[in-house]
């Protein structure tokens, strides 16, 4: 009963778990059994009360530091033994927005003499999530393992939380992945993990310029049944900035309370969202907002997030305001879209093979494409003629979504030239593969004129278009996997040779951070491995330097490889 009731507590089943307890406290009595029980019990019946009265342990400390104030829980985290005192502190930290001593301490705990597994692995966790909050994508390396060991241990709960802190990421499917946790703690009556992973989806979608609205509302409303007022502040954050984008009328009152509960409950860094939502409603005081906003920023380490104009609704330009809309807009990269004069295109009635004969003329798009390479790649066993009737047949469903109504002959987006087809750009067009291309070449023609400064600008640029492998849609499809490794191997150039010039300006930070963009493209890069334990030795940070230096020797033993080998 016991061992049932520490598995249901591991799954995330702590309804479970606190009757299992129950029932091995009848059998066991007053006897000392009885009484881990009951300890065990309480502990856990305490995060699922709205006002508990918890121990000084480290849980005890955490189920206090999530409800209110946070950092007042540090001083007494200090006093706990090594792995759990750091585990504790390094939280708390995280809880109130201090990203920076978060990780130290969480690094720490994780590499501590007298971690457990289940520690360590907790600790690995939280400071992946740390890393990925303030910028830095080294944090996916972090919580992939962490994930891995949790699934190992056999503890459920921190598994399903790691595969859905990946949404912080940002890569492809990764928003998909957490909605399909999320739903398997909503099954299980996992609170805790349910809020928890809507507060991660809703802070990816906000810094990815998505609305965020619905994921946040229900992780703010199970906070507040919960008594965590320190998370309720957090979700409440994000949404006031969600709800001021999508220029809902509640979205001041939203933020005013929002920075009220961010004081109210010790959390300084969750101001940050708020001030921003207050700079986009009230214009005449934008620039006092957006200086406090900075100032929280920059004192808890958080990733600035980007000036985004407030989301009107589908093709509705704001009175007053006048916007020159491109006459394309096409993403390849991390996923296919389409938008022709700010509209989106809906492809999805389009039959699967007319679809992707469209994402490969994207490719090329300016370009011809002969329609003998076409009807290779999608028709192979088909004799010429049928071949070329089916192409017919998916050029003109193609041609009647792009651009409805237009008659026969007078398509001006996907024309056909002789024997080829081509997606026509103008000049205003914004394609991100011509963008990539054209902003790569411009690198490249910088350093050899000796122009650093424009290298940085030209490589940073190239690396912010690349937002993930090129039409993943398209699997291991013949025709997509050349020009998906040709521009892999693009985004691997900028990085090292982002990473390379920034270490000669003396900024290891920043040289860091392209090294870690480049291993998210590939983490089996070896320059960049060597040019990341680098850049983190010159920053003066020499726990970020072992632990990528962990991080590289861990990549070479699953190649069967060893460091001293590749020096």
């Amino acid at each position: 009963m016991l061992g049932s009731a520490r598995r249901h507590r591991a799954e995330g089943r702590w309804r479970e778990a606190i009757d299992a307890y129950h029932r091995a406290e009848r059998v066991f009595g007053s006897s000392e059994a009885g009484l881990i029980c009951a300890s065990e019990r309480k502990s856990l019946a305490g995060w699922l009360e709205p006002a508990p009265m918890p121990g000084n342990d480290w849980a005890g400390l955490l189920r206090k530091a999530v409800a209110h104030d946070p950092l007042a829980a540090k001083q007494v985290a200090g006093q706990l033994p090594e792995a759990t005192g750091k585990l504790t502190v390094g939280v708390v930290c995280l809880l109130a927005g201090q990203l920076d001593q978060a990780r130290r301490q969480l690094n720490a705990a994780s590499d501590s003499h007298d971690a457990t597994a289940a520690l360590a692995t907790a600790a690995r966790l939280w400071a992946g999530a740390a890393a990925l909050l303030s910028g830095d994508l080294q944090g996916v390396f972090d919580v992939e393992e962490a994930a891995e060991s949790a699934e190992t241990l056999g503890l459920g709960w921190l598994a399903r939380l790691a595969r859905g802190t990946l949404v912080l990421a940002q890569r492809p499917g990764s928003t998909e992945e957490a909605e399909a946790v999320r739903a398997a703690c909503d099954r299980d009556g996992d609170r805790w993990g349910n809020a928890l992973i809507g507060l991660m989806i809703g802070w990816a979608a906000l810094y990815a310029g998505d609305s965020a609205v619905a994921p946040l509302e229900q992780a703010t409303e199970v906070f507040h049944q919960l008594g965590a007022g320190v998370l309720e502040a957090w979700s409440r954050a994000l949404l006031s900035l969600s709800l001021a984008r999508t220029g809902a009328p509640e979205a001041r009152e939203a933020a005013l309370q929002a920075e009220n509960l961010a004081r109210y409950s010790g959390t300084p860094g969750a101001r940050y969202f708020p001030y921003l939502a207050l700079a986009e409603i009230q214009p005449a005081r934008a620039a006092e907002y957006r200086s406090l906003a900075r100032s929280v920023q920059e004192e808890c380490g958080m990733a600035p997030l980007a000036a985004t104009a407030t989301l009107a609704p589908e093709n509705v330009i704001p009175i007053g305001v006048v916007r020159s809309l491109p006459s394309l807009s096409i993403r390849c990269f991390g996923g296919f879209s389409i938008a022709i004069k700010g509209r989106p295109v809906d492809l999805t009635a389009v039959k699967p093979r007319a679809r992707a004969v469209l994402r490969m003329l994207a490719i090329y798009a300016g370009n011809p494409l002969h329609r003998e390479v076409l009807q290779a790649a999608f028709w192979p066993d088909a004799d010429t003629d049928t071949g070329a009737r089916n192409l017919h047949v998916a050029v003109s469903s193609l041609r009647s979504w792009l651009e409805p109504g237009v008659g026969r002959g007078g398509s001006s987006i996907l024309i056909r030239e002789g024997d080829a087809y081509r997606l026509t750009i103008q000049a205003d067009a914004e394609v991100d593969l011509v963008q990539f291309s054209k902003a790569l070449a411009s690198a490249r023609v910088a350093r050899l004129r000796g122009e650093a400064d424009a290298v940085v600008t030209h490589f940073e640029q190239a690396l912010e278009l690349y937002a993930g492998e090129l039409l993943p849609e398209d699997g291991p499809a013949e025709w997509a996997i050349e020009p998906r490794e040709r521009f892999r191997a693009g985004a691997l150039e900028a990085a090292q040779g982002l990473a390379e010039l920034l270490l000669k300006q003396g900024d290891p930070a920043a040289a860091a951070n392209a090294c870690t963009t480049g291993l998210w493209v590939d983490r089996l890069h070896d320059p960049l491995w060597k040019l990341l334990i680098q850049a983190r030795e010159r920053a003066g940070d020499p726990v970020a330097a072992s632990r990528a230096r962990r991080d590289y020797e861990r990549v070479l033993q699953e190649l069967g490889l060893t460091a001293t080998a590749m020096c």
